[in-house]
């Protein structure tokens, strides 16, 4: 029994020693610098950029893999789907990367459709061509932040 709480209160101080960094203020008595905000479109640039090659991921995977069961086609639907929303929603500030948006969006649209109705061959191809759409917009989103 004497061991046992001796183990306790060893492990309950190495744990509130090692807690204390982690909880520190290490800015404490420093003034703040307060850097300058980015603005919102470099922000919503680096959302579609995040978002695009995310998408661009799942939709060569989806291109590309042959045994997709039904219940992993409609998720990656729905997954491909939010995706190219969100990349219309950041696209606003270009015309040209408007259009490449919607058009990825339609596609991935129709490959979510095809998705749904257990139609793994039309999926496939939908994800297919909206690819290329969305390599354009890694590389516009690439160069409008570099």
């Amino acid at each position: 029994m004497r061991i046992r709480k001796s183990l306790g209160v060893v492990v309950l101080t190495s744990a509130a020693l090692l807690a204390i960094p982690v909880f520190a203020d290490h800015d404490s008595g420093k003034a703040h610098s307060h850097k300058k905000m980015k603005s919102m479109k470099s922000s919503s640039t680096m959302r579609l950029w995040n978002d695009a090659t995310r998408l661009q991921a799942l939709l060569a995977d989806a291109s590309h893999t042959a045994n997709f069961g039904p219940g992993v086609w409609r998720t990656v639907g729905s997954e491909a789907m939010v995706l190219s929303n969100r990349i219309y929603a950041n696209s606003g500030s270009s015309p040209a990367a408007r259009k490449l948006a919607r058009e990825a969006r339609s596609h991935v649209r129709e490959m979510r459709a095809a998705a749904m109705n257990g139609d793994a061959s039309e999926a496939r191809s939908h994800a297919a061509l909206a690819v290329p759409l969305v390599n354009q917009l890694v590389d516009w989103s690439a160069d409008k932040m570099s």
